[in-house]
């Protein structure tokens, strides 16, 4: 028998984003974890700093009636930002964590999403410990 009518074919993946060169979804959750959590801090801080010093902005940076009657709604909501705002890059770090650990896409995203939420949880613990030592809380 001739082993030239048993041809073995290699697999040909049928698009480029088959196997390993499939990014990682998990990755890019988790960068948006990351990024979603730097917006809220912002957020958070802004909404803090005009209701405690809306006597002190200047005219533009008011809107006249809006403020005067919900600084202390606007206050409760920052200070309620500012305390859950720490759990996001938990759950990012948790999801960059679990995307590193799947060995058929790449690993790129996820560690990119992993230290993002590394370096923000770093940063509020860092924040936090610094305004608690100076005698402000950050509320």
């Amino acid at each position: 028998m001739s082993d030239s009518n048993n041809f073995h074919f290699a697999a040909i993946p049928s698009s480029p984003t088959d196997g390993k060169n499939k990014q990682s979804r998990l990755g890019g959750i988790s960068i948006t974890i990351g990024v979603v959590s730097i917006v809220l801090f912002i957020l958070s801080y802004l909404l803090t700093y005009v209701a405690n010093n809306y006597n002190h902005l200047h005219f533009y940076w008011r809107t006249a009636y809006f403020f005067a009657e919900n600084e202390d709604t606007l206050n409760a909501i920052g200070n309620l930002l500012l305390c859950f705002i720490p759990l996001l890059p938990l759950a990012g770090m948790i999801v960059g964590i679990i995307s590193i650990r799947n060995k058929q896409e790449r690993k790129v995203v996820g560690v990119i999403g992993l230290v993002i939420n590394i370096a923000l949880l770093l940063l509020l613990i860092c924040i936090f410990t610094l305004l608690l030592l100076i005698g402000r809380t950050p509320f």
